[in-house]
């Protein structure tokens, strides 16, 4: 009877201490399922994340926002949506300027425009453009490359000057994109043009752009050479006309400056 009792405790011992064993392993394989589920969910953010992480388009930080509310890069997501969405105010100015232009018809309804150029020695000269159909031209003795956008002028633009269409398309596209352009040097020789956009501001009507960039060629001498430019415009968007324009030129030590307003 006591040999009973006995194998009747060690079979119910046998019976119910496995069983805690059990569960904290079937506690082990859940916490590593929700771990392997965490880590797969981080991965796949990563994933998302790096594919546009540099992208132009808000649409995707904002479906990156829908499908992680709380996810890694959240936060991330958020500025980048926000600085984005900072931008279209410079579509917009480029739609409504497009819509003014025509092939016939002179931006603004003017049949020319007057500026004041002012050079970094203290020189100081009236211009005048004039709307050929197509562009805007002048005959002045003008330094074109150092004051009239001639850095960022690409040489199939032939006579035509200060193109403010081609400046509000180029930043709608964004800042930052890079554009090569072959263009006339201030030695009147072909040389390579490189700038982007680096600031995009709509002021009421007024459009500013900052255009940061570098040319590379061989002067009259026939020696090589490398230089940087910052030029800072302001875009009368309505008009499609430009109203200002702030060209620095930086070679080697040396600068050169130039400054132009509309006068009228």
């Amino acid at each position: 009877m006591a040999l009973n009792k006995q194998a009747s405790a060690i079979v119910l011992a046998a019976t119910l201490f496995p069983a805690p064993a059990v569960l904290a392993a079937g506690t082990q394989a859940d916490a590593g399922k929700v771990a392997t589920k965490a880590s797969g969910s981080e991965e796949a953010q990563m994933l998302f994340w790096s594919s546009i992480k540099d992208s132009k388009d808000s649409a995707e930080f904002q479906a990156y926002l829908d499908q992680y509310p709380n996810g890694v890069y959240t936060k991330l997501a958020e500025i980048k949506l926000a600085k984005l969405k900072k931008q279209p105010s410079v579509v917009a100015a480029a739609r409504v300027s497009t819509a003014s232009l025509g092939t016939t018809a002179a931006p603004g309804g003017a049949g020319e425009l007057k500026y004041r150029v002012s050079y970094g020695s203290g020189r100081v000269q009236a211009l005048i453009l004039r709307f050929d159909g197509k562009a805007w031209v002048s005959n002045d003795p003008v330094d074109r490359h150092g004051c009239l956008l001639g850095a960022i002028t690409d040489i199939a633009s032939g006579l035509g000057v200060l193109d403010a269409q081609q400046l509000l398309d180029e930043a709608a596209k964004g800042l930052g994109v890079v554009y090569k352009r072959k263009v006339f040097n201030y030695s009147g020789i072909q040389a390579q043009s490189w700038y982007k956009y680096t600031q995009a501001v709509d002021d009421g009507g007024l459009t500013r752009l900052k255009i940061e960039g570098n040319e590379r060629g061989v002067a009259r001498s026939y020696t090589r050479y490398g230089s940087e430019f910052v030029i800072s415009v302001a875009i009368d968007s309505r008009r499609g006309v430009l109203t200002s324009i702030q060209s620095l030129f930086t070679e080697g030590g040396l600068r050169a400056s130039c400054d132009v307003m509309l006068a009228d």
